[in-house]
């Protein structure tokens, strides 16, 4: 562990060291403590003060819902599959609800697929997504189930519902300087892809690599996806992503894709 400790850290965590001593040790108990273990506890302290990491998985379904309350909107523009010049715009609008750790979380969106100011939401869907999260005894984590093109209309609606089962759970990675990585980890089955029509395993994993900054690494079946996200400075519930589909362009299909969300929460 590293016993570097600033005199700033020490300023910061001063505050919090009084609060944390019980009124009923006495001088020579303080005194008692050695200095690796003092070094050790304003370390801890100051892990507990920063931020969590951003972790997020890009590309395929996951198990994860949103907070009961909490809602999205989000805009992308991707590079055309044709080969076309210009962006394809979308949105999406999600709200979840229910509880994931107590009963069972759900999540509605509904993507708008023409976004361009000439057919605007000619066509578009709706998602849903049912999670619950697991005990350690069954691996932990959580496991979910999403019906994709619910309800379609316009250019997707001759589309079939698209079924996906995604178990995701969080890791740690041990780093050489005694630091931790944090992951996601996600694997799951889908109903049927671009170039599949049977049930088609996919998988990704997620590295918070700051609290602002993530990458992902995923296969959904057909290729593989590049992706990183990262929170907009001074704006928590406000991220971007960008997103290289087909990434090693196993389809002749690589392209890229931008998105901008922010989340609301406690609406209700």
């Amino acid at each position: 562990m590293n016993r570097k400790v600033t005199a700033v850290t020490l300023c910061k965590l001063a505050g919090a060291i009084i609060f944390l001593v019980p009124t009923s040790v006495n001088a020579q108990g303080l005194n008692s403590t050695t200095p690796d273990a003092f070094l050790e506890m304003l370390e801890t302290l100051q892990a507990a003060t920063e931020k969590p990491r951003l972790v997020v998985i890009q590309g395929v379904a996951t198990a994860a819902t949103m907070p009961s309350g909490t809602a999205f909107a989000s805009i992308s523009g991707t590079t055309r599959r044709e080969g076309r010049d210009g962006i394809d715009g979308s949105l999406a609008f999600g709200v979840g609800f229910g509880d994931a750790q107590k009963t069972i979380g759900a999540q509605i969106v509904a993507n708008i697929t023409s976004a361009e100011p000439d057919d605007f939401g000619d066509s578009g869907s709706f998602s849903v997504k049912l999670s619950r999260a697991l005990p350690a005894s069954l691996g932990g984590g959580a496991i979910g189930l999403t019906f994709d093109n619910q309800a379609p209309w316009g250019d997707v609606s001759a589309e079939d519902v698209r079924t996906s089962v995604a178990w995701t759970t969080a890791s740690q990675f041990p780093l050489s300087n005694g630091n931790q990585l944090p992951l996601l980890l996600n694997f799951g089955v889908s109903s049927e892809s671009d170039y599949h029509d049977s049930w088609t395993p996919f998988g990704a994993i997620g590295f918070g690599l700051s609290e602002a900054f993530s990458m992902t690494l995923a296969h959904n079946g057909d290729y593989a996806i590049l992706g990183v996200t990262a929170r907009w400075p001074g704006q928590d519930n406000m991220s971007v992503q960008a997103s290289l589909l087909d990434a090693f362009d196993q389809r002749d299909e690589r392209r890229v894709t931008l998105t901008a969300s922010f989340a609301f929460n406690d609406l209700f």
